[in-house]
């Protein structure tokens, strides 16, 4: 199965041309046959925090958040929302057990909104109104997301997200720059309380 990412064109004063973008979506693997230890699965149970996955580009990000997120209904009767740039898994297909999943391409469903590109903040501030138990923000970018996560965390549901950071201790360092000055401090507050 294919997801169209998007249909591109680009112009320069050298060249014209047009393209489209196609992502194999991937089966999502068994969290068992990763080999993640056994503190890590606790996440499981918690439900009112914000849970960051930080690591390098193709270090398995995305891979371990939608291997819990599928485990997750496949034991519990949740309603979990996903808002991704792009979506790299195919848990909709999953999620037939208990629970569900409902995956949104903020790249493309943003737009259905209010006609406005708003990425992802925008996105997630519509979920609350979905009533999720739990929310997966594909990637923070941007200060919106980071507030929208926060906001996501404070109405009580379980906030999944990643970042690139090579050191854990990096997240927050990260996070707080992409704060405007006037803001800094209390979101940092904000996000050592989740």
């Amino acid at each position: 199965m294919f997801r169209l990412e998007g249909l591109r064109h680009s112009m320069s004063y050298l060249s014209e041309a047009s393209y489209v973008v196609l992502r194999p979506l991937r089966k999502v693997p068994q969290l068992a046959t990763l080999g993640v230890h056994a503190k890590a699965k606790e996440v499981i149970k918690v439900k009112d925090k914000i849970v960051i996955v930080n690591g390098p580009t193709g270090s398995g990000k995305s891979t371990l958040i939608s291997s819990v997120l599928v485990e997750i209904v496949t034991h519990a009767r949740e309603h979990i929302l996903t808002t991704e740039d792009p979506v790299e898994y195919d848990m909709e297909g999953e999620s037939r057990v208990k629970g569900t999943i409902k995956q949104f391409d903020a790249n493309e469903d943003i737009l259905s909104i209010d006609g406005e590109d708003n990425g992802m903040a925008q996105l997630g501030k519509s979920f609350l109104r979905m009533r999720p138990d739990r929310v997966f923000i594909g990637e923070i970018r941007d200060s919106r997301s980071i507030q929208m996560s926060i906001r996501i965390a404070r109405s009580a549901h379980q906030v999944f997200t990643t970042t690139h950071c090579n050191r854990c201790w990096d997240v927050f360092e990260r996070f707080i720059d992409m704060m405007p000055n006037a803001s800094r401090i209390s979101s940092f507050i904000e996000l050592i309380e989740f």
